[in-house]
């Protein structure tokens, strides 16, 4: 299955947030549930790994959500912009990493304990053997 001709430049980057909006029906209570599962499943100094994490919008609101708390957030974005972007939100808080990695390579980067992992929107825009490589790595 072919990824197409997609990439997520300078461009796609500046209004990232909006147009996604916009364009995936639902996308705002995906990140509603997202955040409230994220107060559920974490708790003081567990890991949490945002794989895709785009602009940094969905760590921003659950680093908001889960105040209070030592979670320790992972975000990991493979555009240089999209990382730059997230790191500049998000990247001022304790606790939050952002690297800018392929998500299978930053678990051989990281052996941590993740107890909470998104990866939303993602998936589709990664081959297919790469989706099974990344979820194997996710579950293990």
């Amino acid at each position: 299955m072919s990824t197409g001709d997609w990439s997520f430049d300078n461009e796609v980057c500046k209004d990232f947030d909006n147009h996604v909006a916009a364009s995936v029906p639902g996308y705002e209570l995906i990140h509603d549930y997202v955040v409230k599962l994220s107060q559920f499943y974490t708790y003081d100094y567990c890991y949490a790994l945002d794989i895709g994490c785009s602009t940094g919008t969905l760590i921003n609101r659950m680093i908001d959500a889960n105040n209070g708390r030592s979670v320790n957030f992972f975000g990991v974005d493979k555009c240089h912009e999209m990382w730059e972007k997230a790191n500049n939100l998000v990247g001022k808080y304790g606790r939050v990493t952002i690297d800018q990695y392929n998500a299978i390579d930053w678990f051989e980067e990281y052996s941590v304990p993740l107890q909470f992992i998104t990866c939303i929107l993602t998936l589709q825009f990664m081959t297919y053997r790469d989706r099974k490589d990344l979820l194997r790595e996710c579950c293990d």
